[in-house]
């Protein structure tokens, strides 16, 4: 990165010690002038979980991954400082944590698993600068100052940015409502023998295979009466999962029917509904969330920037960067994409209401 060395060089730090606020600035190398900020001597670490690998992410973005970051500081019990790191006109800011005890090569491997760039180490001699991908490391001096004129606004004032749409009309009632959610996933299947009628339809080369239900527990598959937990395995016996197969939506919506067949199609690209999914052989996810939007109870988009546009355009699926809650079966999910990049995360909840207040608080959005 020898384009953006230069600036990580010459950025400036913020730290909101508990004696109160200073402006590292570097200086050159062996020169140190003002007081160190820890009275005890100890290195501080400085790591942003923002814009990783050097790209651009929204306002929203950048928030909820620094509160990942943070989240994962206290989980390691790790002491840490609120901080700012920027360029010298403070144009750039960049909100960072600062970590006082934490030795370099941790240091570099927390910025490397957040997908930074660099950190920053302070010391009582040397202010360093660490790349993540190689570990290279440069050195200055530094000056230290109280500071009172850097401040930036904190996490409250971005969440209060944050919108958050609620799509009420996704929410779940009725029997299988009661199934959902981490404490209903063991009596999930059962609650979807409860549906009559049609259920799903599954599309092979050869034919059409109905899936329908008696409201009681009992379905045909095939003109074969079986339990709602076998209805995979007999219709894996009709040779219906030999390719990649098609389901259409009935009764059963597109993550019920995914849900219920991704342990028998590993490692396999399926379509549900129109929309394609994947399966990791016990769990199922939608490629996009666009053609997945009957399961989706909240979002939070993230800004686009013009110079994204182009790259947008071109994305595989479509998707617009944001946080997206869906209940997939009997889970919630937290279903992040940004370009062609998607991460899921689980959201423990037991209705679809707390669900969606749980993703608020993730966001660190006031209910």
């Amino acid at each position: 990165m020898p384009g953006r060395w230069d600036a990580y060089l010459s950025a400036e730090l913020r730290i909101e010690t508990p004696a109160g606020a200073v402006l590292v600035s570097p200086m050159p190398l062996m020169q140190t002038t003002g007081e160190y900020p820890d009275p005890s001597g100890r290195p501080i670490a400085v790591i942003t979980a923002h814009n990783p690998g050097g790209q651009p992410a929204g306002e929203a973005a950048n928030a909820a991954a620094q509160r990942e970051l943070e989240a994962e500081l206290d989980r390691r019990g790790l002491p840490w400082w609120r901080a700012d790191s920027a360029d010298s006109p403070w144009t750039h800011v960049e909100q960072s944590a600062a970590v006082p005890g934490l030795a370099l090569p941790d240091a570099i491997a927390l910025g490397a698993e957040f997908g930074q760039e660099a950190v920053f180490l302070l010391s009582r001699t040397s202010l360093t600068v660490a790349d993540c991908a190689t570990g290279q490391v440069a050195m200055t001096g530094w000056h230290v100052e109280p500071d009172d004129h850097h401040h930036v606004d904190d996490d409250d004032d971005d969440a209060s940015e944050i919108e958050v749409t609620v799509f009420a009309g996704n929410f779940k009632s009725g029997p299988a409502a009661s199934a959902t959610g981490a404490s209903g996933t063991a009596a999930w299947p059962e609650s979807l023998g409860r549906a009559a009628g049609l259920l799903c339809t599954v599309l092979t080369a050869d034919a059409e295979i109905a899936v329908r239900g008696d409201g009681h527990g009992g379905v045909l598959v095939a003109g074969r009466a079986v339990p709602v937990d076998d209805v995979a395995y007999a219709l894996a016996e009709t040779s219906a999962f030999e390719s990649a197969p098609r389901f259409a939506t009935a009764a059963w919506d597109a993550g019920e029917v995914a849900s219920l067949f991704a342990p028998l199609l590993a490692g396999q690209e399926f379509v549900v509904g129109g929309g394609a999914w994947s399966s990791d052989g016990s769990r199922a996810y939608p490629a996009s969330v666009a053609t997945a939007a009957d399961l989706v109870l909240a979002e939070s988009r993230w800004e686009t920037r013009e110079d994204d546009e182009d790259e947008e355009d071109d994305c595989e699926h479509g998707d617009q960067g944001g946080d997206y809650l869906l209940r997939i079966g009997p889970w919630y999910v937290i279903y992040q994409t940004n370009g062609d990049e998607r991460e899921f995360d689980d959201l423990e909840a037991d209705t679809d209401q707390a669900a969606v207040t749980a993703f608020k608080a993730y966001l660190g959005v006031p209910e």
